[in-house]
């Protein structure tokens, strides 16, 4: 279920860190928000690296592991 803080993002739960994300199937962007208010935002995400991402046990740990280390990564917040 979608944060109501956060239109669009769906929230991450047990996370000391990151707040919500949401995935951009056409623009094959994923994006995260932190609980600090910054938002990160990854372009290149196949459908299958959003999956794993979303079904990940740790979706900060695999963001950092899988997602930062293989894609541009910008803040755009």
């Amino acid at each position: 279920m979608p944060s109501h803080r956060f239109e669009g993002f769906t929230e991450v739960k047990d996370s000391t860190h990151m707040d919500g994300f949401r995935y951009d199937p056409v623009a094959r962007k994923l994006t995260v928000r932190y609980r600090n208010g910054y938002v990160y935002e990854a372009s290149g995400v196949s459908p299958e690296e959003h999956k794993a991402f979303a079904e990940a046990p740790s979706q900060g740990a695999h963001w950092h592991w899988a997602v930062k280390n293989s894609h541009d990564v910008v803040r755009v917040k």
